[in-house]
């Protein structure tokens, strides 16, 4: 268990659903409109396809849009939901309060959406975190700040105007992938800080025949969890660690 920081740079958290099965439209929009009280914000989500055709005639586009969900929003404007046909989104934005909170809002919002749409199977979990890492302009090394940093040939100029890394890789111990993004623009630097973006996103995946159940969620979404602290601080140095804290 890695320590817990008392301002976690995060400006954006979600936890994702996708489900095995479709849902039935209407209680996926019974179950929106019965979450009013909390989460007043509400707008409709629409799938939207264009098909191009070729004939004799020459091309012809036709398009076309259905609506497969809502988008919600809480009173305080902290919490965003997207509920459709086929997964959920629970969004936990700035300030962020805690793990325990998010995990705790998804399974309440969870328990209204069983009892709305009959038992749902999963097919994939996702867990993703957005962090705002301050760096000073005048840091010199970001080696210094991040263990995420590119490595720069020696012979080439060390100073970066801009930086994005994209890392995907197996987490074995979890049955999960990570998608590990970091990157930086020095255009984006206020107030002698530069804002250094590292996007942790772990998704646990199940094949055809093999979902997860509901019980079975609330255990891999504590694993991601954990392998999420173990990447955030593995890629941040004590230097980092002693200036969010």
């Amino acid at each position: 268990m890695r320590s817990k920081l008392e301002n976690a740079p995060i400006v954006e958290a979600l936890v994702d659903f996708r489900f095995a099965a479709a849902c039935d439209l209407k209680d996926v929009t019974a179950f929106a409109d019965g979450l009013a009280a909390d989460y007043p914000s509400n707008s409709d989500i629409w799938h939207h396809e264009s098909v191009l055709g070729f004939g004799p005639g020459g091309s012809d586009t036709s398009t076309s849009r259905r609506m497969v969900g809502r988008k919600l929003g809480s009173v305080d404007g902290a919490y965003v939901l997207q509920v459709t046909r086929d997964g959920m989104t629970l969004s936990r934005l700035e300030p962020y309060q805690s793990w325990e909170s998010l995990r705790d809002e998804v399974k309440r919002i969870w328990s209204g959406f069983s009892k709305a749409c009959g038992r749902v199977s999963l097919k994939r979990l996702a867990l993703r975190t957005i962090n705002r890492l301050p760096v000073p302009v005048d840091a010199g090394d970001v080696d210094d700040w991040l263990a995420f940093g590119p490595k720069i040939p020696k012979t080439l100029p060390q100073a970066l105007h801009e930086c994005h890394t994209r890392l995907v890789m197996p987490m074995p111990s979890t049955s999960s992938t990570a998608i590990i993004t970091c990157r930086w623009s020095a255009a984006e630097a206020r107030d002698q800080v530069l804002p250094v973006m590292l996007d942790i996103d772990l998704f646990h995946l199940r094949g055809d025949g093999d979902e997860v159940d509901s019980e079975e969620a609330w255990r891999v979404l504590e694993e991601l969890h954990e392998q999420r602290n173990t990447i955030f601080f593995d890629s941040i140095t004590p230097q980092m660690k002693e200036a969010l804290e």
